[in-house]
This record gives C-alpha cells, structure tokens and sequence, in this order.
C-alpha cells in the first residue's frame, strides 16, 4: 500500500466523518426547533392561563362585563362567563398538551392525564355548548385536536349527567 493509497481512505474516512457529522447537525437543528415551538406554545397558553385567571374575579369579572355590555352584571352572567373562561382555560391547556404529544414531546401518560380530563370537564350538556361554540369559532385552525377531542368525547364511557 502506497503513501497515495493511504491518503485516499483517509480522505474518504474524512468524509465520512463530515456527512456524519452533518446528519447529526441537522437531527439536533430539527430538535431544537421541535423544542422552541414547544416553549412558545406553552408561553402562549401560560399566558392566556394567566390573563383568564386575572379577570375571572367576580368583581373584576362585573367590571368587564358591564364595560362590555353597557348593562349591570348580574350575579348569573358573571357565572356563566367565569364558566366559559374557565373552559377557555382548558381548551388552550388542552391543545398545547395534544399538539407537544404529537410532536413526540409528551409521553403518552401526559394524554391519558388530559383525556380523563376531557371525560371530566365535557361531561355536562353546558360544558359541551362551551365546546362547540369554541370549535364553531375556531373553523380553520386545530381540525386534528377538535377531531381528536370529539372522538375522545364520543369513546368516553361516562354519559351526560347534568343539563
């Protein structure tokens, strides 16, 4: 073997070891993004978390309401709209879980943990209006989620127990 033939497999070794190198960039370049969409996702939902739990005070709840409306919040409308932004709160909770387990970021104990959510929060009739009117106001964005939670609602074994 000659000193041409050794620099040859070295060169080819060489290589090699650069297109490895480049794969392994670009899985971890892939990952990285996969994670920044994550935190982002999850920053959008904390602070939509937040800002629902500062206005679902009663008294900041009537401030906003009559601010709104025009009208004096009774006692039932500040109800039911702390009601709806509760579920506001979950749905938001519940898409960043669904969407970063599809990503592969969540393990698939974090899904089953928000599916007996979904059993528990949807099982009442007004609770389903809360979510229908969220899907009706949503008509192009989360289809795989809206299907998925509708399919979770349809399997779910517990029935409607409250009007």
């Amino acid at each position: 073997m000659t000193l041409s033939d050794l620099a040859t497999i070295g060169s080819i070794v060489s290589s090699l070891a650069v297109a490895a190198s480049l794969i392994y960039l670009g899985v971890q370049t892939h990952q990285a993004a996969k994670h920044t969409r994550a935190l982002i996702s999850q920053g959008r939902s904390g602070r939509l978390s937040e800002f629902i739990a500062a206005f679902s005070e009663t008294d900041k709840m009537a401030a906003i309401l009559e601010v709104t409306s025009g009208a004096p919040a009774t006692p039932e409308l500040i109800r039911r709209t702390q009601a709806r932004l509760y579920f506001q709160g979950c749905f938001a909770g519940w898409i960043d879980v669904f969407e970063q387990h599809q990503e592969g970021l969540l393990s698939d104990d974090h899904l089953a943990d928000m599916k007996a959510s979904i059993s528990i929060n949807l099982r009442s009739r007004p609770a389903r209006r809360e979510w229908e009117q969220w899907k009706a106001g949503r008509p192009k964005t989360h289809a795989a989620f809206k299907a998925w939670v509708d399919a979770e609602i349809a399997a779910s074994d517990t029935t409607t127990v409250a009007s």
